[in-house]
């Protein structure tokens, strides 16, 4: 069960890493979180 959980919360932290690091890259696109906007980030 232990190992379940970390397997889990180690893909959630890639899935939040991977969209905040998506968001950045449209910060740079004249529409401000244009097409990263789902992506979520900050």
């Amino acid at each position: 069960m232990k190992y379940i959980k970390k397997i889990i919360f180690t893909l959630l932290n890639i899935t939040i890493g991977l969209s905040q690091a998506y968001d950045g890259y449209t910060i740079f696109s004249p529409v401000g979180g244009g097409p990263g906007g789902p992506g979520g980030g900050n």
